[in-house]
Order: C-alpha cells, then sequence, then structure tokens
C-alpha cells in the first residue's frame, strides 16, 4: 500500500527506526532500522522532520495531472528526436526522475538525508559519515558528509533520454512506461571519490553505462539496500 511520504525517525528499547504514516489506515508502519547512521547523526534526523509532503486524497489526482503533463512533454521532445537535449529537458528530466523516486522535487540535501533513511547510500558512503563523526560534532559532521557526497542517478538521465527517443520513434511511448525508467533506478548517494571512479571506469567502458548494476560492480561500489527489481 502506498504510503504518503511522510518519513519520521524515533528511538524506541530497539534502536533508530523508520516510520511512515497511511492515512488510509491512520497508523504508523515501521519499515527497518536506520542503516549504520552514528546515533549523534540520528538524533539530527528526529521526530518531526518531514521529507516528502503529505498530501490530501484530492490533491493526488491533480499531483498526477502535474507529472503526466511533464511526462507529455519530454515525450513529445523525444519524438522530435534531436541529437541533442536542452536545459528544458534536462530540469524536467531530473524533476520527474525526483518525483517518481522521491514522491517530491527535493534539493540535493534532503535527498540525502531521504536516502540515508532509505538505505539508497553506498558502504562507503556511510563508513564516511562514521569517519566525520568521530571527529567532530554530529551537526558538523552531516554538513562536511553532505558536501562530500553526491547524488547519482544509477542509470544515468542521458541513458533514459536516450531510451525514449528510440521508444518515440515507434510511437510505443506511455506515461507509464517513462514513470517505470524513473523509478526502476533511484539516485543513489555515493561519495565524491566514489563518484570519480564511476566516471574513470566509464571512460575505459563507455557501454558500461548502459547496465547500472556493472557500472557499480567495477566501480566496486556497494548500496546499503541493494535496489530489489
Amino acid at each position: 500500500m502506498r504510503s504518503n511520504g511522510f518519513y519520521w525517525v524515533r528511538r524506541d528499547g530497539r534502536g533508530w527506526i523508520i516510520g511512515e504514516w497511511r492515512s488510509v489506515d491512520r497508523a504508523w508502519f515501521f519499515t527497518g532500522e536506520l542503516h549504520g547512521i552514528p546515533e549523534g547523526v540520528a538524533e539530527l534526523l528526529d521526530i518531526g522532520r518531514q521529507i516528502a509532503p503529505l498530501r490530501a486524497p484530492s490533491d493526488a489526482d491533480e499531483h498526477t495531472r502535474h507529472l503526466q503533463r511533464r511526462v507529455a512533454f519530454l515525450m513529445s521532445e523525444a519524438a522530435e528526436g534531436k541529437r541533442s537535449r536542452d536545459m528544458a529537458v534536462t530540469f524536467t528530466l531530473r524533476t520527474l526522475s525526483n518525483h517518481f523516486t522521491v514522491d517530491a522535487d527535493l534539493d540535493s540535501r534532503a535527498i540525502k538525508l531521504y536516502n540515508l533513511r532509505k538505505g539508497r547510500v553506498s558502504n562507503g558512503a556511510i563508513n564516511l559519515l562514521h569517519q566525520r563523526s568521530a571527529e567532530m560534532p554530529p551537526d558538523e559532521a552531516l554538513d562536511t558528509w553532505m558536501g562530500e557526497t553526491v547524488n547519482d542517478h544509477m542509470e544515468p538521465l542521458k541513458v533514459v533520454w536516450t531510451w525514449m527517443k528510440e521508444a518515440a520513434r515507434w510511437d510505443s511511448l506511455t506515461y507509464e512506461m517513462v514513470a517505470k525508467r524513473l523509478a526502476q533506478w533511484p539516485m543513489i548517494t555515493i561519495t565524491s571519490s566514489e563518484d570519480c571512479r564511476l566516471r574513470k571506469e566509464q571512460r575505459k567502458v563507455p557501454d558500461i553505462i548502459l547496465n547500472p548494476t556493472a557500472r557499480y560492480k567495477a566501480a566496486e561500489i556497494q548500496i546499503v539496500r541493494p535496489i530489489n527489481l
């Protein structure tokens, strides 16, 4: 069942846990422990931090129409078959990717916080957070860590755009296909050095960009909570 995208963290006898409020049931569902986040930093993610907006049911349909309009724009541009994409296409792709993976158009910092809660971070990023937490106060450690990490699309958006143009050539592109493709490979928070390794491997084997799993394996990046397809 779909949640409202409202994520909270609280302390109980078992440790830090993730909760989602589901308005249909009017109850909390606890979905797992935070994956190795230092306790001092975890306290910064305390109860009351809203990550994605809580929408009333009446707003849900309008939100879907909002996404459909933007996907329709991309489909129209893809059908033109231009070799390169302009900034309008790039920003629309990024915005839609946010909506389909984190249910809101969040900024980079908010996505990193969301990813910490969801385990969508690399082991290297978690290790770096522990290292910084041992060196400085929690708030400073988190801010420093934010500057040393990036949000990476496991499947780069230029690959998605190439796929969209090819599908549009055969008039087989639909809203559902675009939504599924963008949601399939969410953004992962990785360290800057891991990002450099990804780029290095791509220069050596350009086609590796077409396989998100192989791309991460070649760069020796492991995700705390692997993506289940």
